[in-house]
């Protein structure tokens, strides 16, 4: 008997102990939430709302939503658990985001989209398809099919360089020597290299004079534009302010200075019959000695040089100096 009241008073001792090592987490959540996949360490202990007992120690909550098939809302927390204590958490779902599912469906459908550009001749298409085969990002990885596009990237970019250089392009022109010298894109030729590197530079230099030709030929122009056969005229008259409204001014003092400013004209004209014919003639020499001297549009322009009179050879002189 007296071991039965022993017994009896141990259990009623045990359960009057209060418990230790388990806390509860009451997880709440918007009613649009409703239904959301809870975990505490990775283990799935229900969908929101629910109560979850934990035990002491660092909890880790992550709460996923099904939004469609490639999209979900996501909620992550660290906790701190002590005994005894219990805790709410209320669920603040994200935005919605791709699913690594979705993710994965849509890097497939980027890379099935480059392949194709790159089948069609895109280069800037080969050299990323080369990275993902080399990656496996969206496609199979695959090393051999890398090195394929990047060579086939480095042919047709070599190609529009080239045809782009035997078009007159100086810049492709030199991008093609570099390639030439490293056989980048086709096969090394050292050779190859030197030649398309002469023409770059012939060419910019031909170029540089054919962009001063032009500057001088529209400073001639501008020239030609200010040479004024009435230039006294204008200048008599509006220096004497005639008012048109007074007769007597105008008999006694603008048709004398109208007269006397065309006369001046007049005296003027072959001087600047002259200049002008020194200013075309320089227009058209000058463009000819910077470019091609030996060229037909150069030995033309220097008959026409011959051609002048002497004061208009001695102007072409001055100026060209």
């Amino acid at each position: 008997m007296e071991k039965l009241f022993l017994v009896c008073g141990l259990l009623v001792l045990i359960t009057s102990l209060p418990v230790y090592g388990e806390s509860l987490l009451r997880i709440q959540c918007e009613d649009e939430d409703a239904g959301t996949e809870v975990y505490l360490n990775d283990k799935f202990v229900g969908e929101c709302p629910v109560d979850a007992p934990v035990g002491e120690g660092s909890v880790q909550l992550r709460a996923r939503k099904r939004v469609d098939a490639d999209h979900e809302k996501l909620f992550e927390k660290k906790l701190l658990v002590v005994d005894g204590v219990s805790q709410r958490v209320e669920l603040v779902m994200s935005a919605s985001k791709l699913t690594a599912e979705g993710k994965a469906r849509e890097q497939t459908t980027a890379a099935a989209a480059l392949l194709k550009a790159a089948e069609g001749g895109d280069t800037g298409a080969m050299k990323k398809i080369a990275q993902r085969y080399d990656a496996g990002n969206g496609i199979i990885k695959d090393p051999a099919k890398a090195r394929f596009w990047r060579n086939k990237a480095e042919v047709t970019s070599a190609q529009g360089e080239l045809d782009a250089a035997i078009s007159g392009n100086p810049q492709s022109m030199r991008a093609v020597a570099a390639r030439y010298d490293a056989g980048l894109g086709v096969d090394r030729d050292p050779v190859q290299a030197r030649e398309w590197l002469a023409k770059a530079e012939t060419t910019e230099r031909e170029q540089d004079a054919l962009g001063k030709a032009q500057a001088s030929a529209q400073a001639k122009q501008q020239k030609l534009d200010k040479v004024d056969f009435g230039e006294y005229t204008g200048k008599m008259v509006s220096k004497n302010g005639v008012d048109n409204n007074d007769s007597t001014a105008v008999m006694f003092t603008g048709v004398p200075s109208m007269l006397m400013g065309m006369a001046t004209d007049a005296v003027s004209a072959p001087t600047k019959s002259v200049e002008i014919s020194a200013i075309k003639c320089q227009a058209a020499l000058r463009p000819s000695t910077w470019g091609k001297p030996d060229s037909m549009v150069a030995k033309a322009s220097h008959q026409q040089y011959k051609d002048l009179d002497g004061a208009a050879k001695a102007r072409v002189l001055a100026d060209a100096k």
